[in-house]
């Protein structure tokens, strides 16, 4: 399972720049996220002369190095310095093009190489969405982490590459809005919330994955397949190497009517044509 890269376009300037989403839009709106983006960048030192010479807002942190900031669209980025290693790691795999864009011999734009995804869920959530992603996926070696802050909320940390050092973490947040939590009750209550309240923003993660077939059923049998209404047949969202799922529920229950959350997930075998990657 692989996250290939941002899609975005890159701002203020393009040789020290954060990823923006409001070039990526869905229904007209820009993209925005519940949680944080981290990336790794080729020269930090670059991004942040960028930031001072544009007077670009942003925060410098210390142990670990990082520099966090919003994009235009109010979304928290977190950018850090890319080791040698982590850069060659990246390009081998064609997921951190930097100065060059794999899929059509050209300068990319794309410089940020994805580190992690941190979405925000709800308390009690991480164990379950972690077993559902080593259930569908066939990723066991998740770990669940415990906050620093109070015992009683978790993280899923889910490594999504076994090329590059990549992570969706799912982190339990007690802020989460309140209407989401208790849409999560049923499927019908989650899907009503997602259409009022999320849709509009489009957000989703698109991964790359080896098993394809197998992966595309364990979602036929847990129904989390999903038909976006961008795409109006059947063949048009579910092919021989894409599809959609939008819920994520605890393979465990698999009686429950209880969502655990909801991400559009855009899945893709490795031959799909869109598939920017040289990994096998």
């Amino acid at each position: 399972m692989h996250l290939p890269y941002a899609d975005h376009n890159l701002k203020p300037t393009e040789q020290g720049s954060i990823p923006d989403y409001s070039s990526h839009k869905y229904l007209g709106i820009a993209q925005k996220i519940n949680g944080i983006l981290s990336f790794y960048v080729k020269d930090i030192d670059k991004v942040l002369d960028c930031f001072v010479s544009q007077q670009y807002p942003y925060k410098a942190h210390e142990n670990p190095v990082f520099i966090e900031t919003f994009c235009p669209n109010s979304n928290k980025i977190r950018l850090f310095q890319a080791p040698l290693e982590i850069q060659r790691l990246y390009r081998n795999a064609g997921g951190f093009p930097g100065e060059f864009d794999i899929r059509n011999n050209a300068e990319s734009s794309r410089t940020c190489g994805i580190k992690e995804v941190r979405m925000f869920c709800a308390k009690g959530t991480a164990k379950g969405i972690a077993r559902f992603y080593q259930n569908t996926f066939g990723i066991q070696s998740i770990s669940i982490e415990t906050s620093s802050m109070d015992n009683s909320l978790f993280s899923a940390v889910i490594p999504v590459s076994d090329v590059v050092p990549q992570y969706l973490i799912y982190e339990e947040d007690p802020q989460i809005d309140k209407e989401y939590e208790c849409s999560l009750e049923k499927k019908e209550s989650a899907l009503e919330y997602y259409e009022k309240n999320v849709r509009e923003h489009g957000y989703h993660i698109c991964v790359y994955v080896r098993n394809y077939s197998a992966v595309k059923s364990k979602c036929k049998e847990l129904d989390s397949i999903w038909h976006s209404d961008r795409f109006q047949t059947l063949d048009q969202y579910t092919t021989e190497t894409q599809f959609r799922m939008l819920l994520i529920t605890d393979p465990d229950q698999p009686q429950s009517n209880r969502i655990l959350h909801v991400l559009e997930h855009e899945i893709r075998s490795l031959d799909a044509p869109q598939c920017p990657l040289k990994v096998q």
